[in-house]
């Protein structure tokens, strides 16, 4: 087992496409000896688990943890995050040093440099909050797993009032105040493009963005068109960087799984779906099996056709079957008046 590892935590279904496309992309981005770690709680389907198990180097069972504070999360705004604190789990980890990243961050740049950032017990690094620059975000961590801060963080979170916000973030910044400071290159949370300095900050340090953060209840896997998601257009590239990871990986059937799964739907997977190696060009129907149209032609019982072939000229004697003499069939009758059209009497001059 690696000193280091990349993490991240699903404690719901929803979350899967996220974790999924997090996982390939610090896969594909990572050059630095470490595991790839996803925590998962009980409620999450066994069929999520097989899916992140092919991305994953371990995926590990842990107890969900409850807010004691679900008022504050009213008062976020964000109800849905009650069991974040389950995040609390990070720090009993088997490793000398994690990167933590929640399951809707995009990496954009490889994040292997923060392993050499220097951490004592109890240490954590972490970007500022763009809400509360005072607070970080906890959607991006660097960590050190020690007993004695897992077990602080077990007792705080079973006290009511130990998380201003309901939330994981509020109850490790009581826990955290003295954090050291990351650049917020390495947590970039999306923002509305007209908030106060951020369009330009943005543009003026693209190229250092290391990993794009989208914050909210809005998912990009929930939509795939950009427009209809409600993002601002500052968020396009990264939206689309998600949705090139997963169609590189995820597309037909295993693309089908993801949802099936991510919908809180458990079923057997497809045999073979995660040991098959795909080629992307083939397409998406690459594995369809479709019955062919069988024109009239086509049939075995025609002679000297033989069905399946491409033939642009079919045999003569079924084409004289289908023949119709045009000369000696009346039109078929559309209209009443029809049947009393009476030679033109009139004409255009360009006619005559």
């Amino acid at each position: 087992m690696s000193a280091n590892a990349y993490a991240t935590l699903l404690t719901s279904d929803s979350y899967l496409p996220g974790a999924l496309v997090l996982g390939r992309r610090l896969a594909l981005l990572s050059s630095a000896p470490c595991s790839l770690v996803v925590l998962v709680s009980d409620n999450v389907s066994k069929s999520s688990r097989q899916l992140l198990a092919e991305v994953y180097d371990s995926v590990v069972l842990v107890p969900r943890i409850i807010s004691k504070d679900i008022p504050n999360l009213h008062l976020l705004g964000r109800p849905d995050l009650e069991d974040t604190l389950t995040k609390c789990h990070l720090w009993n980890l088997p490793f000398s040093k994690v990167v933590y990243l929640d399951a809707d961050v995009v990496p954009v740049q490889s994040l292997d440099l923060l392993f050499e950032e220097e951490l004592g017990p109890g240490d954590v690094l972490a970007a500022p909050d763009s809400g509360w620059p005072d607070y970080f975000n906890s959607g991006v961590l660097v960590l050190k797993p020690h007993a004695a801060t897992y077990d602080e963080l077990i007792n705080e979170a079973a006290k009511e009032g130990s998380s201003f916000d309901g939330g994981d973030q509020g109850l490790f910044n009581t826990v955290f105040p003295d954090w050291n400071r990351l650049s917020f290159c390495y947590n970039v949370t999306q923002q509305a493009s007209s908030q106060y300095e951020y369009l330009p900050a943005l543009l003026a340090n693209a190229s250092k963005v290391r990993a794009f953060h989208f914050i909210g209840s809005q998912k990009p896997w929930e939509s795939r068109a950009f427009e209809t998601c409600g993002y601002p257009d500052s968020s396009r590239p990264f939206y689309a960087a998600w949705w090139d990871t997963f169609d590189t990986h995820y597309f037909g059937e295993r693309a089908a799984a993801v949802f099936t799964a991510s919908s809180g739907v458990d079923t057997e997977l497809p045999e073979g779906l995660l040991t098959t190696t795909v080629d992307k060009t083939l397409g998406e129907a690459w594995n369809l099996s479709l019955d062919k149209h069988v024109n009239e032609w086509d049939r075995e019982e025609t002679s000297g056709y033989t069905p399946g072939v491409l033939e642009l000229n079919p045999p003569k004697e079924l084409v004289e079957a289908y023949e119709v003499n045009d000369d000696k069939v009346e039109p078929e009758k559309q209209f009443p008046w029809d049947a009393h059209k009476v030679p033109a009497t009139r004409y255009f001059p360009e006619d005559r």
